[in-house]
């Protein structure tokens, strides 16, 4: 299994909690920091995903105004639209 997270340039503090909670449950999880380098974060998502062979993928779903996304989009409304791979959203 394979935890990813993408990096904003300025994050200071990786995502180390999530493999070690799934090792306790007795799941093997290998974390990937990946960079987001001046693309929006669903593409630094897709390019992780096509790198990784991802077969679905369970994420976090979150919501913003309806203006603000309107305006500015959402990782989640467009990884619905293109993701390659099934989604599995929690909130």
């Amino acid at each position: 299994m394979d935890v990813v997270t993408v990096e904003e340039a300025d994050s200071a503090f990786p995502a180390t909690d999530a493999p070690a909670y799934l090792a306790r449950h007795g799941i093997k999880a290998q974390l990937h920091s990946w960079s987001r380098t001046d693309r929006p974060t669903e593409i630094a998502l897709r390019d992780a995903m096509a790198s990784l062979h991802a077969d679905w993928v369970v994420m976090g779903a979150f919501g913003h105004s309806r203006w603000r996304e309107l305006i500015f989009g959402g990782v989640t409304r467009s990884l619905l639209r293109t993701a390659p791979v099934p989604l599995l959203l929690a909130h």
